[in-house]
């Protein structure tokens, strides 16, 4: 004799309402992996295309975003900041943020990269302190958005925990600076520090992963569901 089913009540009005949460969210982690697929293939598309000499001048910031470029100039050491709170490698550091004075152009803040905490005094690492004219070749970034849990910068006290290029600017008295981050790359410099940033990745992408899980909390919501219905269903015969 087949068991019966008849779903009751309030294991019916709870389940409902949990199964389309679920189902909800992983909705919206699929969406997500879209997203995030459109944006590394943006990304990929702009890192994979040949370096460009950077403008004088940026009218549309945006449009530069993520590209590579090559830019020249001196370097002022005497205005560098430190970006607290970095690591490379499981090391702790900072990286280095350093005006550049172009031959040609309005200034650019350049993050020349990675410095372990024993060597963030210049003097440390004097062999990078070029004076000479530099070529820089590297990655346009506009700056991120900033974490909930990063601490406030405090430009009075030189505790740099974000990159804000007004501030940064106004701090070490750039005129005009553009509102870009040169992110550089290619070879380290003189003595090994800073060290440079690595070719860009694409970003980490969980979300189908995500999305998998979820939906595999709804089929097991529906099977428990389905399970203590029959199993009541059998013991009512």
């Amino acid at each position: 004799m087949p068991r019966r089913f008849r779903p009751r009540l309030v294991p019916t009005l709870t389940a409902i309402p949990m199964l389309l949460v679920l189902l909800g969210l992983g909705l919206w982690q699929v969406q997500r992996h879209e997203w995030k697929s459109a944006l590394n293939a943006e990304r990929l598309a702009r890192f994979g295309q040949a370096a460009v000499a950077l403008p004088a001048e940026v009218a549309d910031p945006a449009a530069f975003d993520l590209r590579s470029v090559m830019v020249e100039g001196r370097f002022d050491h005497g205005r560098e900041m430190l970006l607290q709170s970095r690591s490379r490698n499981g090391e702790a550091g900072v990286e280095v943020i350093a005006p550049l004075l172009r031959l040609t152009g309005a200034p650019v803040l350049v993050n020349r990269g990675f410095v372990p905490l024993a060597r963030t005094d210049p003097a440390r690492r004097s062999a990078g302190q070029v004076a000479e004219i530099v070529s820089i070749q590297g990655v346009l970034r506009l700056p991120g958005r900033v974490g909930y849990f990063v601490p406030a910068n405090d430009p009075a006290r030189g505790l740099w925990f974000s990159i804000d290029v007004a501030a940064m600017a106004r701090t070490a008295g750039l005129v005009g600076a553009l509102p870009l981050v040169v992110e550089a790359g290619g070879a380290a410099s003189p003595g090994g520090l800073p060290v440079p940033f690595a070719p860009p990745e694409a970003l980490h992408d969980p979300h189908l992963s995500y999305a998998l899980t979820w939906f595999a909390l709804a089929l097991a919501l529906v099977v428990v569901y389905l399970v203590y219905h029959l199993q009541i269903g059998k013991a009512e015969r």
